[in-house]
């Protein structure tokens, strides 16, 4: 996991505008339930989108993360 979080920021690095990037490097650390990264993260991505219906998507995992932060924290 951590040689995908890894790959993923070397990729972010040298396109800010990697959605993909940010959205596997996400996941892996929801995977890791490092859940404060994968917030940072998914907000970022938030941010980025332009498409209502594809934020509306991406709140439903912010929430998940900030639901399993509180859980967990």
């Amino acid at each position: 996991m951590d040689q995908c979080i890894e790959d993923c920021t070397k990729a972010i690095e040298l396109d800010d505008g990697y959605i993909k990037a940010y959205l596997r490097r996400a996941k892996t650390y929801m995977d890791k339930e490092d859940y404060e990264q994968a917030v940072i993260d998914y907000e970022k991505i938030y941010k980025k989108l332009k498409n209502i219906n594809q934020q509306m998507i991406l709140s439903d995992l912010l929430l998940t993360c900030i639901i399993h932060t509180f859980r967990i924290g």
